[in-house]
């Protein structure tokens, strides 16, 4: 056998091989990225959806979950998406959200695998482009309808990118209309889940304008420009065959130009430059390295059908919306970016299978290295931990349990972020003030009252007398403490407290409660209150112990908070010699839990100040 036989045989292993290795990592990483515990806060009201028109069936014309906009009209509310993500948590739990995020990273890999046509496929490009990409989009990996809408869109730029290829020479209608029909039925079961469909739209409009713009250039022709055409607006009209119909327009791009919405929700929040080079290294890494591998490629005469213009013109589109408008179009450029730069990489029909046997094996080499290097580059950007169910201390289960316990139903002024999991765990019984539906319930100008009202005594008494409310259930979050103002007014008991959420009633609505008051307790500095607290009775043990049950009400609430465990190893340190063994359990506990160190260390620092 001739060394020239010899590589023809194994030649093609090594391409096997290859896209074995891409294989792996996609479902590794769509294992890993799935198994992540439930953070989101918004798939609570969104399977809430689903459940109230499974069971009822209906498509909720109007607002039943909250009391502020109850009864009103609310035409479009992401059904079908919401109808998904029940029906599955109903049957699969947690694991259907693990699932679905791990699609998402397929649909990402799949799509730079499929952007470009088979002879011109190179796994090495493939891994570090999609994984690029997927590690892009990773913070995005959360339970809500979104995920539908990252999933769809390289879906739809790889039918757009074959409709484009097939139609360059004039063909039979049949023939060039067959290859656009999967990117308009796209765009309608885009339209069916998430209400982002009008990105997919504007994707579709840059490449009808530019198939317009080669066909006067005489580069494709009008039959081809025309069939775009036909097929953006049978995408349209399709878009209004969803539950929200028309309504999917309508609202939308009132709430886009809100000033209000933006300085309010993080998805509308503008970034500049440096905010976006800083906190959004791999996708600045993705767009400048897909830049330059355009313009490159263009320069040196490249043909459309690898990296044709429409692709290289998303993306700067993307960016350029991103600087402009908000973060919501980070995704989307990565997402982007990568496909351009697979199309501006990828070998030609010629190359993709040249080569001697060593240096396909070292190419070989280089796919398990990037391999490795992407996967670490995920388990870096990971916040999110490894794990099914619920993130620790996340959401109000507690704070849920304590109200039903005491039946504290009907109207409830809550955190912007615990609404949605009101509505999941206590809806008919309780109806929220608000809830993350800010963009197709609460108008924006209700929205920022609403906010203003978490930190605002004045703005909160405002609204409490007109509608009422006699309980608050708040949030506790580290840094994003709301309603704290309440410990500190006389009419309004703190009655729970827990990491995630604190609840408040009126005094004289809830009597029964004052056995439960946290009365030494402020949320805003639970570590100052405590130390306030201990000296001021350090004479009257009866009150000590009052405080020291309040303390551990809340340690028992939130075993593993830091908060509260540093407010009893304070406590008991003040307590004196004899309290030494608590003090110092809580303290191992504290150091446990600070997994940066800065927290344990000022904690002792401060202790041993007060020994001094």
């Amino acid at each position: 056998m001739t060394d020239n036989d010899r590589e023809q045989l194994t030649t093609p292993g090594l391409d096997l091989a290859g896209w074995r290795v891409v294989g792996v990592f996609a479902l590794c990483s769509a294992a890993y990225l799935g198994l992540t515990p439930t953070g989101g806060w918004d798939v609570w009201w969104h399977m809430a959806i689903g459940k109230v028109a499974v069971e009822h069936w209906t498509t909720i014309g109007t607002d039943i979950f909250s009391h502020s906009f109850n009864g009103e009209p609310w035409p479009y509310k992401d059904l079908i998406a919401g109808i998904i993500f029940y029906e599955g948590f109903h049957a699969l739990g947690f694991a259907w959200f693990a699932i679905l995020k791990g699609l998402l990273v397929l649909f990402i890999m799949l799509g730079a695998f499929l952007v470009t046509p088979t002879g011109r496929r190179d796994p090495l490009i493939v891994l570090i482009a999609g994984g690029l990409a997927v590690a892009a989009v990773q913070y995005r990996i959360v339970e809500r309808p979104l995920l539908f809408s990252l999933m769809l869109y390289p879906v739809l730029v790889v039918f757009l990118e074959r409709a484009a290829r097939r139609m360059i020479s004039p063909r039979s209608i049949g023939q060039m209309v067959r290859p656009i029909i999967p990117a308009v039925l796209t765009i309608w079961i885009w339209a069916l889940l998430h209400r982002a469909v009008l990105v997919g739209l504007g994707v579709f409009a840059v490449h009808t304008g530019l198939m317009w713009i080669f066909a006067l250039r005489g580069r494709v022709s009008r039959r081809t420009a025309a069939i775009f055409t036909l097929g953006l607006m049978a995408a349209g009209l399709l878009v209004m065959c969803n539950p929200g119909g028309i309504h999917l327009y309508t609202t939308s791009f009132p709430m886009a130009k809100s000033e209000i919405m933006r300085e309010m929700i993080s998805d509308w929040v503008r970034v500049g430059p440096l905010t976006l080079l800083i906190d959004f290294p791999v996708t600045v890494a993705l767009f400048v390295a897909g830049v330059v591998a355009w313009i490159t490629h263009r320069l040196r005469g490249g043909d459309d059908s690898k990296a044709g213009v429409a692709h290289g013109v998303l993306m700067l589109l993307f960016a350029c919306f991103t600087l402009a408008d908000s973060i919501r179009w980070i995704p989307y450029l990565s997402i982007q970016s990568a496909l351009v730069l697979v199309m501006a990489l990828s070998p030609g029909e010629a190359t993709a299978s040249s080569g001697s046997v060593m240096f396909r094996r070292a190419r070989a080499g280089m796919l398990l290295v990037a391999m490795i290097g992407m996967c670490g580059l995920m388990v870096l950007r990971n916040s999110f931990g490894v794990g099914l169910g619920e993130m620790p201390d996340r959401y109000p289960t507690g704070a849920v349990e304590f109200a039903r316990e005491h039946r504290l139903g009907g109207k409830v002024a809550n955190a912007f972020n615990l609404g949605g999991y009101l509505i999941w765990e206590m809806w008919p019984q309780v109806l929220v003030t608000i809830d993350g539906r800010n963009d197709i319930i609460y108008p924006p100008e209700y929205l920022e009252k609403a906010f203003r009202s978490q930190h605002n005594a004045d703005v909160f008494d405002e609204m409490r007398a007109a509608d009422g409310v006699a309980w608050v259930m708040a949030s506790n979050i580290p840094g994003h403490v709301t309603h704290g103002f309440l410990a500190r007014n006389d009419d309004w008991m703190l009655v729970y407290w827990s990491e995630p959420a604190l609840i408040f009633v009126a005094r004289d609505d809830h009597p029964k409660l004052a056995e439960f008051e946290l009365s030494y307790i402020d949320p805003v500095a639970v570590d100052v209150s405590v130390v306030a607290a201990t000296a001021a009775n350090a004479g009257d043990p009866e009150a000590l112990l009052h405080l020291e049950s309040q303390i551990m009400r809340m340690i028992k609430a939130s075993p593993m908070s830091i908060r509260a465990n540093t407010a009893g190893a304070i406590y008991f340190h003040f307590r004196g010699p004899a309290y030494r063994k608590q003090r110092n359990e809580l303290l191992r506990m504290v150091d446990l839990l600070d997994t940066e160190g800065s927290w344990s260390q000022n904690l002792h620092s401060r202790l041993n100040a007060i020994e001094e």
